[in-house]
């Protein structure tokens, strides 16, 4: 690079001083280069151009530069000025010299404009310009990615991005398992496989509820968490998943009679009142026959009420767990219902007839659990009961007889009265505290109506009417308040 450089200036120097005729600069530049090219390659003779033994029209007839024609206008050392006009040369000497105007260089950056913080936002040769930083639309920031929860029992394995459905669904997962193992925990196999409860805080989801098999076989429930999920919903899709996975078979086909139970049974062990609930439907319709129960293609409210009493009673009859477990496995898998039935029959008592066995057995299950307060709706069924009197009609049939009726006829239902008196009473204990008053009125006005006070079953009478109307708009309003 050196040696380049010392040729370059050397030949400027050289062309300058002792060049008969004028040479361009760029033909001195395209010489030069071309000597410190053949210099490079070692083909140049040395000092040639130190020692003065320098022909310039030999070399640029070798490289075949011809030299230019003479030109009339000096050299200048200024290579960006332009050259003088004819004028210009022929001015006089002692004028001062022309003022040359210089081009304006083309806009390649405009710095007043284009930088803004340090930053370029021009284009480079171009009028063209990027937006301004400003002017430029922010990137949206990433959304939050929804967190997980997960937890697993001996039974369930629980996901949720929603940590109160979580926590939620922890507690039924522990109050669903102690269930199914009581019944179905002694067959082997029948309680060991996991059941997938995936709980999404999804408002948007049409499906509520979904049951679904994974491709490892293991058996899941989709349940989306929003005020459009009602409890028993969900505790039929658990009810029937679980089954499902015990007897490893299509959620689909679970017998309807043992799905209902099990919904039922997953509700009252979460709930309270839903035992009371089942046994008032079962008291008021008593259940068919286990094989009828078996049989049934589909369940109505009542019948689910049927089918938990079955339920209860099946296993009041299986002395050994294991046959339970056994028994419930073979209805899961879609074993006949008649077959079921005779299964029964080798577990009565031999000196007992079975319709009437089995009878007392569930009619005992159901009236043991008729026991304590009853809900606002039961109260009001209850309480329009006991406010009518029954009597033998002429014809040999029964009917009603209630409120100024009860006074006009209180001599000839003297009995009824005081026998109504007593039931009122008794269910004092039991009555919602939303009806207490109106009970308690209907009592006094069949109190006034035996001790023959007109007056005082009128009072009572009224009062009766507007306590009654009252329980039940506040147990409207306590029902809207228990659904938010």
């Amino acid at each position: 690079m050196k040696k380049f450089a010392a040729i370059f200036f050397s030949v400027l120097f050289a062309c300058g001083a002792g060049a008969g005729e004028l040479i361009s600069l760029e033909r001195k530049i395209e010489l030069a280069r071309r000597l410190a090219d053949e210099a490079a390659r070692g083909e140049a003779q040395a000092g040639r151009v130190i020692t003065g033994d320098f022909d310039f029209a030999r070399e640029l007839k070798r490289f075949k530069l011809e030299p230019p024609k003479a030109a009339a206008v000096e050299e200048y050392s200024d290579i960006t000025a332009a050259a003088p006009s004819a004028a210009e040369n022929n001015a006089p000497s002692n004028l001062p010299p022309k003022p040359r105007s210089v081009a304006k260089p083309k806009y390649v950056v405009d710095t007043s404009s284009d930088f803004i913080n340090g930053h370029y936002t021009g284009v480079v040769g171009e009028e063209k310009k990027m937006p301004r930083p400003a002017e430029t639309k922010k990137p949206e920031p990433p959304k939050a990615e929804k967190k997980i929860f997960s937890y697993s029992s001996g039974m369930f394995t629980i996901t949720s991005d929603d940590y109160p459905a979580h926590s939620t669904m922890i507690y039924l997962s522990g109050e669903f398992e102690k269930v199914f193992r009581a019944y179905f925990g002694a067959a082997p196999g029948g309680a060991d496989k996991k059941v997938w409860l995936r709980v999404s805080a999804d408002e948007t989801s049409k499906e509520k509820t979904r049951v679904s098999v994974g491709a490892g076989g293991m058996y899941s429930v989709y349940a989306a968490w929003s005020k459009g999920l009602g409890f028993g919903e969900f505790c039929a899709a658990a009810a029937r998943a679980c089954i499902a996975s015990a007897a490893g078979v299509d959620p689909k086909k679970v017998p309807a009679w043992l799905a209902g139970a099990f919904e039922t049974a997953f509700e009252q062990s979460a709930r309270f009142g839903v035992v009371s609930d089942a046994a008032y439907l079962a008291s008021e319709n008593p259940p068919p026959a286990p094989a009828e129960i078996f049989a049934a293609p589909a369940l109505s409210e009542i019948g689910k009420a049927q089918a938990y009493w079955t339920l209860v009673s099946l296993e009041k009859a299986f002395k050994d767990k294991g046959a339970l477990s056994s028994f419930l496995l073979l209805a899961a898998r879609g074993a006949p219902a008649d077959k079921l039935a005779e299964k029964l029959l080798e577990i009565k008592p031999r000196s007992m007839e079975f319709n009437l066995w089995w009878s007392c057995l569930i009619t005992g299950e159901i009236w043991a659990r008729m026991g304590g307060v009853l809900s606002p709706e039961r109260s009001a069924a209850e309480i329009a009961r006991l406010a009518v009197l029954q009597k033998d009609a002429p014809d040999g049939s029964r009917e009603g007889v209630s409120g100024s009726k009860i006074w006009a006829q209180r001599a000839a239902l003297s009995e009824e009265i005081s026998l109504r008196i007593i039931e009122i009473k008794v269910a004092l204990a039991n009555v919602n505290p939303l009806y207490h008053n109106a009970l308690v009125s209907l009592g006094r006005m069949f109190e006034a109506a035996r001790d023959g006070s007109e007056s005082a079953f009128g009072e009572s009478r009224d009062a009766f009417v507007s306590d009654f109307k009252s329980a039940q708009m506040l147990g409207r309003e306590t029902k809207k308040m228990m659904e938010r």
